[in-house]
């Protein structure tokens, strides 16, 4: 937004200064007789005249000799900068309108992962011009992997290359991040105690397991053993 800002205030002044160069010229064609002013306005109408003119020159000779470099004399990467600044590839157009310069998402379908803000030149997978991911291939979600005993988030496509790394069974389950820790949190292992034909029972398991079974927050005892004497059971 700033370098827009910029752009237009440019513009504004360039086209400030064409109008008063008008007259100006006007000015330098003519005689002071002929426009009936002193010699000495004269004199400061052409000072101005030929400032405005030079100033001008200068931010036209600037703006045609920006453009998009591939890399620069200073190693950077797809900047715009002037030509004699620019060791590699100098194109005249500004790098947002560069394909190979353009920011966007590069996937990599084999490994299930997603880079945001990769340049088009430097993505040797599948490269698409979004460059936060929102795209269907990178939505995340909730892979549990029971190697680990727990839920990470990620991709589908990485839930399933992790799953048959391990030799487990792909369980991915479409989620924001938020949800998939509090999943995480339930598959923290402890003590399940629980009521069974009269007999109080307990069982060593998650905690979203126990909570299944008996739907009771405070039946699931983390970090503690059946064995507990305290459990009673």
């Amino acid at each position: 937004m700033k370098k827009i800002f910029s752009k237009k205030r440019i513009c504004f002044i360039e086209i400030m200064i064409l109008l008063i160069a008008i007259f100006a010229f006007s000015y330098m064609m003519a005689s002071p007789d002929d426009r009936g002013v002193p010699a000495s306005v004269y004199g400061i109408l052409t000072a101005v005249s030929k400032f405005f003119k030079a100033w001008l020159e200068r931010s036209r000779i600037g703006i045609v000799s920006a453009g998009c470099c591939e890399r620069t004399k200073d190693n950077q990467v797809c900047k715009d900068v002037s030509q004699d600044d620019c060791a590699i590839g100098y194109n005249p157009a500004s790098c947002d309108n560069v394909a190979g310069c353009r920011q966007g998402c590069c996937i990599n379908n084999n490994e299930g992962l997603c880079m945001i803000n990769t340049l088009n030149r430097s993505c040797s997978s599948l490269w698409k011009d979004d460059a936060s991911c929102n795209v269907v291939e990178c939505r995340k979600g909730c892979c549990s992997l029971p190697f680990f005993d727990s839920s990470w988030y990620m991709t589908d496509k990485r839930c399933e290359k992790l799953s048959a790394f391990y030799g487990v069974n792909k369980n991915f389950m479409m989620m924001n991040e938020t949800e998939c820790i509090d999943k995480q949190k339930n598959q923290e292992e402890g003590a399940c105690v629980y009521q069974l034909r009269g007999e109080t029972l307990c069982k060593l398991t998650t905690k979203d397991a126990c909570l299944s079974i008996t739907n009771n927050i405070y039946s699931f005892h983390n970090s503690t053993l059946c064995s507990n004497a305290e459990l009673n059971t």
